[in-house]
């Protein structure tokens, strides 16, 4: 029998949920989402090739970087082009974001530690 492999499908999932999030709310923080799209499809071809990531761990931490950088911006221009100010829920984005990525870095140090 395959064993499952679950961080995959909470990748998939997670991905899934992103684009279900364009039916509900189209106009808010459609930039934002679509950011989240595209760093949750790269997480995923991590996650894939989780042997040389674990290998490079700088490539790793500068995506991640990067990536939280891009998510701040593109909230913060989200909430410039509709003209009002950012929601309080806006700033719990980075935050989960960044606690996903503490998580990875945590599996990928302790599987090739």
């Amino acid at each position: 029998m395959k064993k499952i492999n679950i961080p995959i499908i909470l990748n998939v999932a997670a991905l899934i949920f992103i684009m279900a999030t364009f039916y509900w709310g189209f106009e808010q923080l459609f930039m934002t989402r679509l950011v989240l799209i595209f760093f949750a499809l790269v997480y995923l071809l991590f996650e894939i090739k989780k042997d040389y990531i674990s290998r490079n761990k700088m490539l790793f931490i500068i995506f991640s970087v990067v990536s939280l950088i891009a998510i701040v911006i593109s909230i913060l221009a989200d909430n410039s082009s509709l003209n009002h100010a950012i929601n309080n829920t806006d700033y719990l984005i980075p935050l989960f974001t960044y606690v996903l990525i503490v998580i990875k870095y945590k599996e990928l140090y302790t599987e090739s530690g």
